[in-house]
């Protein structure tokens, strides 16, 4: 959670910390024997400033944002309408007297039949009264922690290394959160960095499993509801203090204006293209025009496949950082041991594909011909499945999305790992994050005979349908070295990845040299 918010002024860090308390925690003891002694204030400003003081802390922390926004406009257009009529009347008296009093005589009957209204519903003025004032002073307070948020996110946020823009396409929690944008995220923010994470479409997924990506470093937008200039106004002493870094893995047209403030405020701008766009998976927003001003725009390029990397080279005539997926060596981690899970089905052997589960580029006969080639065996696969499976097999098991935390339990108990895909472009320029979680947890790959996985140890390359069910066979029997093994993953954390980007990216170095320290 981040501690205790010692961060805020003065007031509403109990606030803050029971609101997070509350995201954490889904079981609470009622303790009725617990008892808190205030001391009322005795003067009308005494009551203003006790008031007024209880939500400056809000407007700091940003709690019940929504709420106070609606009392400051509802308290704005009371008193705006309310002096316009009294200054409307005033003024009338320079047009003539009888007009003046008339006008002055209905503003105040107004007000009275407010008051009356008001009464007759149970509140009586006295109590209306109370309202309106308490009603002010916490506007008061509110808008004054509003003033202050920049100090505030100052204090907050002293330690970090420095600002990094994450922007995407998909939630954080997309694909069970093992997306590479998210892997990329994590380690940043173990380094400690501020990320704010900003993401142009909702979860399309057809379960919520209900992840919790809470962290203290971490602000988590949709573009639809994502103000950059507000969130650099609040941030403004921070930017002042700390490097300022946007990574784009989407080349979205709605990304060009954050990118080119953070390039014109002196920002490190970093294009990070994750696949083939100009295929089907552009859909209809791909532009080469928008893709290329990013291009331009970026001062690191990276792809994460060779052909990726090829064709940033020609678009740009640079160097462009190759960077493949990896793996989080602290999840997957093959020492430790797992409980068997309990809807893998029993059955020898255990054939596992974890992934997408749609695309023109997904081979479903291959995987047929997989089940019926081990009748005995399970092919089990885990992916958001909503019946797109074309034929029926009795050992062929969908068990559904999975949030990557539960994972390695599947891969250890498995003896085989896949990528059932045929060959296309789209294929030709990816790189299965998936496979280096397979080999993390000591499972042997089969694979089709991709460009971007040649030279991975245990991972058996196939040509067609009849190399990949034989090599399935050579999978089973292989025997991994682990300092091969070990070697290999060390090489392809995400952690190795990061540094590995600081070579290039000038925002991360001295987050690697510290990390490293």
């Amino acid at each position: 959670m981040g501690g205790f918010p010692e961060w805020l002024t003065k007031t509403g860090e109990d606030t803050y910390f029971d609101l997070q308390l509350k995201k954490k925690c889904s079981r609470w003891a009622f303790v009725p024997e617990a008892q808190v002694i205030w001391h009322a204030p005795e003067t009308l400003k005494g009551i203003w400033d006790k008031l007024s003081s209880w939500t400056v802390g809000d407007g700091e922390s940003g709690a019940f944002v929504q709420r106070y926004w609606d009392l400051v406009k509802g308290t704005f257009w009371s008193a705006f309408f309310s002096l316009l009529g009294l200054g409307i009347a005033i003024g009338s008296f320079w047009i003539h007297p009888v007009l003046g009093g008339t006008f002055l005589a209905i503003w105040l009957l107004l007000h009275l039949i407010s008051l009356w209204t008001g009464a007759g519903t149970g509140k009586g003025w006295i109590e209306r009264f109370w309202r309106s004032f308490g009603r002010a002073a916490r506007v008061d307070g509110f808008l004054r922690g509003i003033r202050n948020r920049a100090a505030v996110m100052t204090r907050k946020y002293v330690d970090i290394p420095g600002v990094v823009l994450f922007l995407t396409g998909v939630p954080i929690d997309d694909t069970g959160g093992g997306a590479r944008g998210t892997q990329i995220v994590l380690e940043l923010l173990r380094r400690g960095h501020l990320v704010v994470f900003v993401h142009k479409y909702p979860k399309q997924e057809s379960v919520d499993l209900k992840l919790d990506f809470d962290q203290p470093n971490l602000l988590h937008f949709s573009l639809a509801y994502f103000d950059w200039k507000a969130l650099r106004w609040e941030l403004r002493h921070l930017l002042e203090e700390k490097p300022l870094a946007a990574i784009l893995e989407f080349p979205f047209k709605e990304f060009l204006p954050i990118a080119k403030d953070v390039e014109r405020k002196g920002g490190e701008i970093i294009y990070d293209l994750i696949d083939e766009w100009n295929t089907s998976l552009g859909g209809d927003w791909y532009s080469e025009a928008v893709e290329q001003t990013v291009i331009e725009l970026s001062h690191v390029l990276v792809a994460s496949a060779p052909s990726l990397v090829k064709r940033l080279e020609e678009a740009s005539g640079r160097e462009v950082l190759w960077m493949p997926n990896a793996v989080n060596l602290r999840l997957f981690n093959r020492s430790q041991v797992f409980s068997y899970p309990k809807d893998l089905p029993p059955g020898s052997p255990k054939i596992l594909y974890i992934g997408a589960l749609w695309g023109e580029w997904f081979d479903w006969e291959l995987l047929q011909k997989i089940a019926q080639a081990y009748p005995g065996g399970i092919v089990a696969v885990i992916g958001d499945y909503r019946g797109q499976c074309p034929f029926i097999e009795p050992n062929l098991r969908f068990l559904g999305l999975k949030p990557q935390t539960s994972l390695p339990a599947y891969l250890q108990h498995s003896d085989v790992a896949i990528i059932p895909w045929k060959f296309e472009p789209i294929t030709q320029a990816t790189s299965p994050l998936k496979i280096f979680e397979y080999l993390a947890m000591g499972t042997p790959v089969v694979a089709p005979k991709l460009q971007p996985l040649e030279g991975i140890p245990y991972l058996f390359l196939s040509q067609d349908h009849q190399s990949f069910l034989g090599n399935i066979e050579h999978a089973l029997s292989c025997e991994m070295e682990e300092t091969v093994l070990e070697a290999f993953l060390r090489e392809n954390s995400w952690q190795a990845r990061i540094d590995q980007l600081a070579t290039r990216a000038a925002h991360f170095k001295e987050s690697v040299k510290a990390f490293a320290d």
